[in-house]
């Protein structure tokens, strides 16, 4: 035994062995993993595309959609061992997402009770409540220099003489007949200084009124008064509401409890 240990062959093995064990434990060969593809994941694949498409997938097109997900996963997986995305705030926002879907799925929220409702709806009225609308016809006239505002004086007084006001004045994109608008939405379009004292102007009335993209001649037809629907009219609307927040508010205790296992350290 003694002479076989001392033949140079031997010692050469043995050095091999040595050294195929040492590479393999600082270079382990890829890991067996495992991709599972449940049956309930390929319903949610066939159910997306059937949603997004209008039809159920073909026999090929399940076969293609399931390939495709499994690509994905060895991407996402190869990807994450990398530290791919990890910078990249597309990514951890899109994560964080889904992280909140996940939650928010878990939520079993009860169905309220009559009062609970009722309480709601009077704490959020104003959100189901419509503002009074007008509805009005305009002459328009371009600019708002000098000879513009004398030209809209002109027409104001012929209108106010009760001249016809279809073909006077010039083109305007938004038209001339406008329906159901509430001062609001006509703020928003055409600024502060057209909506400035139109809850006063009577039914039947001409004023000159400016905006951002001139002047405007404007006849009011007619207001319909502000309405404060109940909560037969509204609710359905009311019941979805209220789930929303509640289910808001389950998410934000589900995340509050999840911040309790880190330790938050700013660094400056």
């Amino acid at each position: 035994m003694k002479a076989l240990l001392r033949e140079p062959l031997v010692h050469f093995l043995l050095l091999g062995v040595v050294l195929f064990g040492a590479e393999h434990l600082l270079h382990p060969g890829p890991k067996d993993e495992t991709i599972v593809v449940s049956s309930e994941l390929e319903n949610e694949l066939f159910d997306a595309y059937t949603r997004a498409n209008g039809h159920p997938p073909s026999e090929e097109r399940k076969a293609a959609l399931v390939s495709r997900w499994i690509d994905e996963e060895v991407l996402y997986r190869e990807g994450k061992k990398r530290g791919l995305g990890q910078d990249d705030p597309r990514v951890r926002a899109r994560i964080a997402d889904k992280m909140g879907f996940v939650l928010s799925k878990k939520a079993v929220l009860p169905k309220p009770s009559e009062a609970e409702l009722r309480q709601w709806f009077a704490e959020h009225r104003d959100k189901w409540a419509k503002a009074a609308q007008v509805d009005f016809i305009q002459v328009f006239i371009s600019g708002n220099d000098e000879t513009a505002r004398k030209r809209a004086d002109a027409l104001l007084n012929q209108l106010r003489e009760g001249a016809d006001p279809g073909g006077l004045g010039d083109r305007f994109s938004g038209g001339r007949h406008y329906r159901r608008r509430s001062i609001e939405s006509l703020r928003a379009a055409f600024g502060d200084e057209f909506v400035r004292g139109l809850r006063e102007q009577q039914s039947g009335s001409w004023s000159l009124r400016e905006s951002r993209f001139g002047l405007h001649l404007v006849r009011v037809e007619r207001w319909t008064a502000a309405t404060a629907p109940t909560l037969a009219d509204v609710r359905q609307q009311v019941l979805d509401d209220y789930q929303r927040a509640q289910k808001d508010e389950a998410l934000a205790r589900e995340v509050s409890a999840l911040r309790q296992r880190y330790r938050i350290r700013k660094q400056p």
